[in-house]
C-alpha cells in the first residue's frame, strides 16, 4: 500500500478548511444581519418610522452589532430598500422603507430590506455561505 506524502494531504485539507472557515465568516454576518433587523424593528416600534434611523442608533440598541464583529473587513450597511446585490444602497431609510447588509471577512454580503412588498433576505449570488442561486438566503 502507497504512503500518502504530507503534500497530498494537505492538497486536499487546506481547501476544505478554508471553504469551512468561510462559511462560518458568513454565519457570522448572516447573525449580525438578524441582530440588526430586530434592533430596526425596536426602533420603528419607538418612533412609527425607519425614517432617521442611523448604524449608531442600532449599536444603542444592540450592542452586539458592530462593524468588527465578525472580523477586520466586515462592514455594516444601513439605507432604504435596495436588495439586488445583497448590500444597501447609500440612500438614508425612509418612513416606511430599509434595507441592513452585512459583509462578511470572506467579501460575501448578506442583506435584509422592506419596501412595502413584504421583507426580502438578499446575498452576494453564488457565495459558499448559504446564498441560494437566487441571491436569497
Amino acid at each position: 500500500m502507497p504512503a500518502i506524502d504530507s503534500i497530498a494531504v494537505a492538497a486536499i485539507a487546506i481547501p476544505s478548511f478554508l471553504g469551512q472557515r468561510e462559511k462560518g465568516q458568513d454565519a457570522c454576518a448572516k447573525a449580525m444581519v438578524k441582530n440588526m433587523h430586530t434592533a430596526i424593528m425596536s426602533a420603528q416600534a419607538e418612533t412609527g418610522s425607519f425614517q432617521g434611523v442611523t448604524a449608531a442608533r442600532l449599536f444603542e440598541i444592540d450592542t452586539t452589532i458592530t462593524g468588527g464583529g465578525c472580523g477586520p473587513a466586515s462592514t455594516v450597511g444601513l439605507g432604504s430598500a435596495n436588495a439586488s446585490t445583497g448590500v444597501c444602497d447609500a440612500a438614508a431609510p425612509t418612513r416606511a422603507t430599509y434595507c441592513i447588509s452585512y459583509t462578511s471577512v470572506s467579501g460575501n454580503s448578506f442583506s435584509i430590506s422592506e419596501s412595502g412588498a413584504g421583507v426580502v433576505r438578499s446575498c452576494t449570488v453564488g457565495n459558499v455561505g448559504g446564498c441560494k442561486g437566487t441571491g436569497s438566503w
